[in-house]
């Protein structure tokens, strides 16, 4: 595949204006981290298609090998760091360069003190790892354990998800601000599908030792809202009047992202969901705010759609609670500063805050946009295109991360790219 391609948006988006989404990369790897567990790994025919997911499954079919190659997924590393200490042999979990720069000490400390033997190969609190045969602590209580509730909430699922396996349970205390709270209760209402039971308490949950159980009807993994954003993002940047349906969503999702049907009302974007199981977008006409706040504490993998939104629509906009951008496929706090300013955008960050100053401007060149091989990177400044004209996508398979039909999809609405 070329190095770059050029995205031209339609003049006016018509096409299909139905999209039918891919299935949730964050449902999908939860859900096979059960089934291994149960040592029922069927993947249901809905499993995310993102290469994430299907990398997963190849390292749990591959369990058995002394050396697991995770390559650049990064749950699947931390989930798979935790699921393979209840194996009882040496193994090397390893990955891809940027992901022996991306941090597991807290994961790991937090195993290590309930019995897991994992030693660092390389540079202490960074992969690769070598996971060995486990000896978990046999004590007359409960085991106990407390984790900052602001590092990852992957670190804080990876546990959850193992606990039930655990010879006496786990009780999990989290302490000081946590960020990514709709992940963790993902976690815990899929566990309880599939028959776990648990108790919280504010920020401490209580889970005996118990035996996953299959739900008697199959479980069918929901559309990705992750992904629902993008076109969130399109409906919003397009003119009133415009509308698009998305398959295979849910009002009572799982997943913490659906909270952008409710950031995007007063951006004049509508959402309906219909007796058929699909979500309706419409862009109405209305007065837009002057200025625009968002906390990503809880929602970070939107954080970079809703820059993009606020730039195109040129409205000054404050994001905070960006520190889990850092260390992501790429620091994403400082590409997207790069990649708005680079489209004429002004913005500020800092430490875990962005600043939008102004909106992105039409320039004579075709810009450039840099991947960082980041797939939200590509996807989440896509939409600019409907007001930039033509912009050059450098990596574009980087998308297949977690939404490989995303060029395809925007092809139904008019788009080309080439």
């Amino acid at each position: 595949m070329p190095k770059s391609r050029l995205l031209e948006a339609p003049k006016s988006l018509a096409g299909a204006q139905y999209i039918q989404l891919n299935s949730s990369k964050s449902i999908s790897n939860r859900l096979l981290i059960i089934q291994a567990i149960m040592g029922q790994l069927a993947p249901p025919k809905s499993l995310s298609r993102a290469k994430d997911s299907q990398s997963l499954v190849r390292l749990l079919q591959q369990e058995e090998e002394e050396i697991l190659d995770a390559e650049d997924a990064g749950t699947c590393f931390r989930f798979l760091t935790a699921y393979l200490c209840l194996n009882n042999k040496k193994q090397v979990l390893t990955g891809s360069a940027r992901m022996l720069e991306r941090p597991i000490g807290p994961l790991v400390e937090a195993l290590r003190s309930l019995g897991a033997q994992i030693d660092y190969l390389g540079q202490e609190g960074y992969p690769p790892l070598q996971i060995g045969a486990s000896s978990w602590k046999d004590t007359e209580e409960m085991p106990s354990l407390r984790i900052d509730g602001g590092i990852s909430s992957q670190y804080i699922s990876a546990l959850l998800l193992i606990a039930p396996a655990l010879p006496q349970g786990l009780k999990l205390q989290l302490e000081g601000e946590i960020i990514s709270m709709p992940y963790i209760q993902m976690t815990l209402g899929l566990m309880e599908q599939f028959g776990i039971d648990y108790l919280q308490a504010g920020k401490s949950f209580l889970i005996e030792p118990q035996s996953y159980q299959a739900p008697q009807e199959e479980f069918i993994v929901e559309g990705d809202w992750s992904a629902a954003a993008y076109y969130y993002a399109l409906v919003a940047l397009a003119e009133p009047g415009f509308s698009l349906k998305l398959g295979q969503l849910r009002a009572n999702s799982l997943q913490g992202d659906s909270v952008i049907a409710e950031l995007m009302q007063n951006l004049g974007v509508v959402s309906t969901f219909l007796p058929e199981g699909e979500l309706e977008l419409k862009k109405t006409a209305q007065p837009l705010p002057k200025e625009l706040r968002y906390d990503c504490r809880h929602y970070p993998d939107l954080a970079q759609t809703l820059m993009a939104i606020s730039a195109g629509l040129a409205i000054p906009c404050q994001l905070f609670g960006l520190q889990s951008l850092r260390i992501k496929e790429t620091d994403r706090l400082a590409a997207m500063k790069n990649e708005l300013e680079k489209l004429g955008a002004r913005v500020e960050i800092g430490e875990d805050w962005m600043h939008i100053k102004s909106g992105v401007k039409r320039a004579q060149k075709k810009p450039l946009i840099s991947s960082y091989k980041d797939h939200r990177m590509l996807m989440s400044l896509a939409p600019l295109s409907l007001l930039l004209g033509p912009l050059k996508m450098e990596q574009p398979e980087v998308v297949a991360k977690s939404y490989p039909d995303f060029w395809r999809d925007l092809g139904q609405l008019g788009f080309k790219i080439g």
